[in-house]
C-alpha cells in the first residue's frame, strides 16, 4: 500500500462516492508537481491509469491526496488523516454498495463519534444490520412517536389528559440523548448492536484487502446478452451483440459505445494486445495527442507508436523550455542570462517548433 496524506474540500454530486485529487510530491524540472483527479470506487487500471497520470512509480513515489468530495459530506471529515489509497478505493467500493436504508444508517452513525479511523469506517458498512431507523427530523416527531408507540414505559400510569400537556420535544431530546441516537436527512437513527464485525484492517498486505473486480485476461471485457468475453478471446467467437464493454486501457472505453460487434471487438483487441506493457501510457499519451476517438483511429496509431516520444517528467512548458536549455542547448545554470527568461514562452516556442504536446502523461513529441 502506499502512503498518502490528504486535505478535505466539499461535497460530491455525481455517481462517484469519493473525488479525490492526486498529488505528486517530487517536482519536475522547472518546480510543479504533476497531479491527477480520481473518482471512486475505481477499477485498478482507473487507479493504475490515475498514478500513470500523476507521474507516480516507483522512483517517484510519494503523494498526498488533495480536494477530497465525498457523496455523504459528512464523511470528508473524517478523511483527515493519513490513509491507504487501497482502503479509500474499498470504502467507496462499500458504500457504492449500500442501500438507502443502510445509507441513512451509515450517515447517522458517523455522527455518533468525532473520529473515525479509516479502517473503522469501512468496517462500519459491515456492522449496520442492527441499526434502526425511523423517518422522524425532530425531538418532538421523536418523543410523539415513542408515546404513540407505547415505547415510553416512563409515561405508564400518567393519565392521556395529563400526556398532552407534556413538552415532546424534551421527551424525544431525552430519549434520544439516553439510547445515542441523532437525526439525519434521511431519518432518526439509533445503533442496537452489542457486537463488533472487524472485516477490514490497515494492517492487511495489499493481497488481502477484498477486491470488487477481477483482471481482464487482455484488453476488452465485453458483455453479451447470455455470457461474459475477455478479448482477445482465445478461440473462435460467434458475432454477438455487446451490451456493455470495459477495458484494461482505461481511456479506450470513452470509444466503445458506437461498437455492438464482439467479432469487431476481439480483431481490435488483438491488435492492441501487441503494445508492450511498459508502452502503455505512452499509447495512452498518443491517443491524447492525438485527439483519439475512434477505436479504429486508436488500433492504427499503436502501430506507429515508434513515431512518438513520451516525455513523462516533463509536464508543463516551464519543464520543457529548461529541458531544451539544459539537454539541448547546453545552458549553464551559472548564466545570468536566463534569469530574464520566460522559460513558459521559450518551452512554448519550442514546443510549437518540434511539434510538441503536453498530455496527461507527459510531454509527446512527434519524431
Amino acid at each position: 500500500m502506499l502512503p498518502v496524506f490528504v486535505r478535505i474540500t466539499g461535497a460530491v454530486s455525481d455517481m462517484a462516492e469519493i473525488k479525490a485529487v492526486l498529488l505528486r510530491e517530487d517536482e519536475t524540472l522547472a518546480g510543479s508537481c504533476p497531479a491527477a483527479e480520481l473518482c471512486l470506487p475505481a477499477s485498478r487500471y482507473e487507479i493504475a491509469d490515475a498514478l500513470q497520470r500523476a507521474r507516480i512509480s516507483p522512483d517517484h513515489s510519494k503523494f498526498c491526496l488533495l480536494n477530497i468530495c465525498c457523496k455523504i459530506p459528512i464523511l470528508a471529515n473524517y478523511l483527515a488523516k493519513a490513509v491507504s489509497l487501497d482502503g479509500l478505493n474499498l470504502l467507496a467500493h462499500r458504500l457504492a454498495a449500500l442501500s438507502d436504508w443502510e445509507r441513512t444508517a451509515y450517515e447517522g452513525m458517523l455522527k455518533t463519534r468525532a473520529e473515525w479511523p479509516l479502517e473503522e469506517l469501512v468496517n462500519l458498512t459491515y456492522n449496520l444490520s442492527e441499526c434502526q431507523v425511523a423517518t422522524l427530523y425532530s425531538d418532538r416527531q421523536l418523543g410523539k412517536f415513542l408515546a404513540q408507540q407505547e415505547l415510553l414505559p416512563e409515561l405508564d400510569g400518567v393519565p392521556k389528559v395529563v400526556q398532552g400537556w407534556l413538552d415532546w420535544a424534551r421527551v424525544g431530546a431525552y430519549k434520544r440523548k439516553a439510547e445515542g441516537g441523532v437525526f439525519t436527512g434521511g431519518g432518526y437513527v439509533v445503533n442496537d448492536a452489542t457486537a463488533w464485525k472487524q472485516v477490514y484492517s490497515a494492517a492487511l498486505p495489499p493481497e488481502e484487502i477484498p477486491v470488487f473486480d477481477t483482471p481482464i485476461q487482455g484488453i476488452f471485457r465485453a458483455h453479451t446478452e447470455n455470457r461474459v468475453f475477455d478479448l482477445p478471446a482465445s478461440s473462435h467467437i460467434d458475432e454477438q451483440v455487446v451490451m456493455q464493454v470495459s477495458s484494461s486501457i482505461p481511456p479506450l472505453e470513452r470509444m466503445l459505445e458506437p461498437y455492438e460487434s464482439l467479432v469487431y471487438l476481439n480483431e481490435a483487441a488483438r491488435e492492441l494486445m501487441k503494445i508492450p506493457q511498459d508502452a502503455q501510457p505512452q499509447f495512452k499519451a498518443v491517443l491524447e495527442y492525438e485527439g483519439c476517438a475512434d477505436l479504429t483511429q486508436a488500433v492504427t496509431l499503436s502501430q506507429r507508436l515508434e513515431q512518438y516520444g513520451l516525455f513523462p517528467e516533463l509536464d508543463t512548458p516551464e519543464d520543457y523550455g529548461k529541458w531544451m536549455l539544459h539537454s539541448k542547448m547546453k545552458a549553464s545554470e551559472e548564466n545570468p542570462a536566463l534569469e530574464l527568461l520566460s522559460l513558459r514562452e521559450y518551452g512554448l516556442a519550442w514546443m510549437a517548433r518540434n511539434r510538441a504536446k503536453r498530455t496527461r502523461y507527459g510531454m509527446v513529441q512527434k519524431r
